[in-house]
């Protein structure tokens, strides 16, 4: 039996970056980050609209849809899954179109608010359903 003390447990930081770029590289859709503007509040006080769009950013996006029993109900919890690479800068307030899947352009983007944000070691994971009109319930 070795006595030999563990001296990490981490994979060394070459092979992080390398499992990062990996990822950024299995991210094949197209996607626009709308940032809401910190200081735009409406007449009650409550943040507005005000949106500033990213310039266009790889993101790996999928449909995974959970709901939750209420009642006799059920209630839409996300009905999508987007990736982001660690280097996109995102908060919950903000939100996600996208605009390419497999490099080719959507008839409209699709545009959803941020239910959960994940930060993974490799890759941002964020929860999404529809915003606006239309929204899949």
């Amino acid at each position: 039996m070795s006595t030999a003390p563990i001296t990490t447990i981490n994979p060394p930081s070459a092979e992080i970056d390398q499992a990062i770029r990996d990822m950024e590289e299995t991210m094949l859709d197209t996607c626009i980050v709308h940032t809401r503007a910190e200081d735009d509040q409406d007449e009650y006080g409550m943040p507005g609209s005000e949106w500033t769009d990213s310039a266009p950013t790889r993101c790996g996006y999928r449909t995974a849809s959970r709901r939750e029993v209420l009642g006799i109900t059920q209630a839409l919890v996300f009905d999508s899954v987007l990736r982001l690479p660690l280097s996109v800068v995102i908060s919950n307030l903000d939100q996600v179109s996208v605009t390419h899947r497999m490099s080719r352009a959507l008839p409209a983007p699709l545009r959803f608010k941020i239910v959960r944000l994940d930060d993974g070691m490799y890759q941002r994971m964020l929860y999404l359903v529809r915003a606006g009109q239309g929204a899949q319930q």
